[in-house]
């Protein structure tokens, strides 16, 4: 059997973070995200290992800031299937079963379930290595439709866009279902910190229980998201007219939201309070909920975060 490739082919992209929309984006209102350029994950194909690799099921090593994290069989199969996915859109004709597999090494600054952006990232990576495996260059859009049927795969089939939309334009993003992608520009220069609360819970949970939130309350529901679309509306003009007052309020404001929602807890509440003690203008949480990151603005890098809350948990990048 023949090797993809006699050369290492690497990969990268950037996490994303969500300024405004979680939840409401779902149910086709607005939500503005954008790239992480200082929080960047890699992909490696590798040509060569002193491993004897007899088959595609234990190929895969992923270290985040460096640590080895144990890759479970779950997740094993399920980068084979993104893996393989992103080598038939790009057209390679065989299966990957019939090829003679190679080491695939993730070297990620992006925690893994910490709504980052990870699996956007990693499905954007393996896309990538297809492309240039088959020396075929996708369009912009075409690359963000196949990242995003990849990522859907860690989604339990199905991913809004959003986070897909946000690592391949390398910027920050306006976002709608079956609206075209805006890219946005901003006149604001401020540091975004990203500080880990150590909870976890999948995004599939926190999004079904927001449904049966509208299913129980369709107004309140309805009234909660229509605030939020309003809130990305503001954020954008507060972004582009350079307006930090107004940003900062928005931001704050949509916590509160987030709160009604049912989808923040207490330790990140606690967190957001625990920040704009140490300077944050703005804070809430950002992805799905139920745990994860709590994402903070600052004027000026908050460095000492850093020594507050460990080097793994606070994740720094600059927005100009």
């Amino acid at each position: 059997m023949a090797f993809l490739s006699s050369t290492d082919v690497t990969a990268s992209a950037s996490g994303k973070t969500i300024l405004v929309g979680e939840h409401a984006v779902v149910y086709g209102y607005k939500a503005i995200a954008f790239s992480l350029s200082h929080v960047t994950l890699n992909v490696t194909l590798k040509a060569h290992t002193d491993e004897i690799l007899k088959s595609w099921d234990n190929v895969w090593s992923i270290f985040i800031k460096g640590k080895a994290i144990d890759v479970s069989v779950q997740m094993q199969n399920l980068l084979y299937r993104a893996f393989e996915s992103a080598l038939t859109y790009v057209g390679f004709e065989k299966l990957l079963v019939n090829v003679e597999p190679q080491k695939l090494v993730i070297q990620s600054q992006i925690p893994l379930g910490g709504g980052m952006g990870g699996s956007a990232a990693i499905s954007t990576c393996l896309l990538r290595i297809a492309q240039q495996i088959v020396q075929k260059k996708l369009s912009y859009e075409q690359e963000i439709n196949f990242a995003n049927r990849i990522d859907s795969l860690f989604h339990h089939g199905k991913a809004s866009g959003l986070d897909v939309c946000a690592v391949v334009s390398g910027g920050m993003v306006q976002f709608q279902k079956e609206k075209p992608i805006e890219i946005l520009r901003t006149k604001l220069k401020f540091w975004i910190a990203l500080v880990d609360s150590g909870q976890r819970c999948e995004t599939a949970k926190m999004v079904e229980k927001v449904k049966m939130l509208v299913e129980k309350d369709f107004p309140l529901a309805t009234k909660i998201f229509q605030s939020i679309n309003l809130l990305a509306q503001n954020i954008r003009s507060a972004l582009e007219k350079g307006n930090m007052e107004n940003f900062v309020e928005c931001l704050n404001l949509n916590q509160h939201y987030l709160c009604d929602l049912g989808v923040s807890t207490k330790k990140i509440n606690e967190l957001i309070d625990e920040l704009k003690t140490h300077g944050a203008l703005a804070a809430k949480l950002t992805g799905g909920g139920g745990g994860g990151l709590v994402l903070a603005i600052f004027q000026n890098k908050p460095d000492f975060l850093i020594d507050l809350y460990g080097y793994e948990n606070v994740y720094l990048s600059e927005i100009i």
